[in-house]
């Protein structure tokens, strides 16, 4: 099961620098590190049961006891603090989910990064706070123990990413599926669907259309969506306008027109819709920026389909108006090439940063009567 997801996963263009099992945890097969298995779950819980963050817990009608964890500590911060001890190892031995977690996080906080990122469906929101007061109980551990990086573990290195369940859709309809059924749709079937009937690289519908939510929002996604040649498909209305910024500079380096300068004189630029994308090319940095501090890649997605919205719009009014980029006025021409060089790169920049390629060619253009 491991190897198909990380083949469907590579399909897609997602790569992962280390995979870990849980199986390594509970010492069924070795880490990567290590020659040999060792049950990480039961040494976590017996250091920090040396440390005072666990002890035994109530009996049970047979008089074992459990060993819980001590989560509702006063030492941890307050909102990183439990509502409740929570068993770790049960009565008969058995270690908890919660128990492989903080294992785990033992392991990941070794590795010697200084921030960690955890995904986790939104089903798991209560678990956030419970998990930052591990992290807190794993630093005063380490520091016990003398490691000299100690100090840098607290809850705020912890970082949750919370994420929606996707629904998949058929012409507007929910395609069902069930565990019990054993009726599933896989992200390969997903992309392989998409790609046999459309032009583009399904892998490019799937990823675009996956980053147009944000994380924490549910995503309809609708095949009949993803299938589409046309303005209705964001991802194709992306490329298209891409591809049509790419076919108009290509008409100016047809005809031989030398218009790249180091003073470039961007004063022709007077219309609206001009003034307008010169402000959303300027602007691209910041929506950068503030979408990697969010963590919110549909802030890059939003970009790309509003810069071709305004793109789309003006390349429209072109055709019969003053404000075709091919004129016969060579200033204006320049400073119009210029525009679109700069509105295609930026469009470039947001497809590459989204892992979605950026075609210079479509089918359907080639009649659009460019530039």
């Amino acid at each position: 099961m491991i190897a198909t997801i990380q083949r469907d996963l590579a399909d897609l263009g997602i790569e992962f620098d280390r995979w870990f099992s849980e199986r390594q945890l509970h010492g069924l097969e070795p880490a990567p590190e290590t020659d040999h298995p060792t049950d990480a779950v039961v040494a976590c819980v017996n250091r920090l049961t040396e440390a005072g963050w666990c002890e035994l817990g109530p009996a049970d009608d047979q008089g074992r006891r459990p060993v819980v964890f001590k989560g509702t500590r006063e030492d941890i911060p307050k909102s990183f603090r439990d509502t409740k001890d929570r068993v770790v190892i049960r009565s008969d031995g058995r270690p908890t989910y919660f128990a492989a977690d903080i294992a785990y996080h033992d392991d990941k906080l070794g590795r010697g990064y200084d921030h960690l990122i955890n995904v986790l469906g939104a089903d798991h929101h209560g678990y956030v706070s419970r998990l930052k007061g591990v992290i807190h109980a794993l630093g005063d551990l380490r520091s016990a123990e003398g490691d000299p990086n100690a100090h840098r573990w607290s809850g705020e290195r912890l970082e949750v990413q919370l994420m929606q369940m996707v629904a998949l859709l058929r012409e507007g309809q929910p395609v069902s599926m069930g565990k019990r059924s054993g009726d599933f749709v896989t992200l390969t079937d997903v992309v392989s669907d998409v790609t046999t009937t459309t032009p583009q690289s399904g892998c490019d519908a799937v990823r675009f259309l996956f980053l147009t939510r944000k994380g924490d929002a549910q995503l309809d996604f609708d095949l009949e969506v993803a299938r589409k040649t046309s303005m209705d498909n964001p991802v194709y209305y992306v490329q298209y306008g891409h591809a049509r910024l790419a076919s108009i500079l290509g008409r100016a380096e047809e005809q031989g027109l030398q218009w790249r300068s180091p003073t470039m004189d961007l004063s022709p630029l007077a219309h609206d819709l001009e003034r307008q994308l010169a402000l959303t090319i300027a602007g691209w940095p910041e929506v950068v920026a503030r979408a990697a501090r969010a963590r919110e890649p549909h802030q890059i997605a939003f970009f790309a389909m509003e810069a071709c919205k305004q793109f789309h719009s003006y390349f429209t009014q072109g055709k019969s108006g003053d404000l075709r980029v091919l004129t016969d006025d060579l200033g204006k021409t320049k400073a119009r090439l210029a525009m679109v060089a700069g509105l295609k790169q930026v469009i470039v920049n947001a497809l590459q940063l989204l892992g979605v390629s950026a075609p210079d060619r479509m089918e359907t253009l080639s009649n659009s009567g460019d530039a």
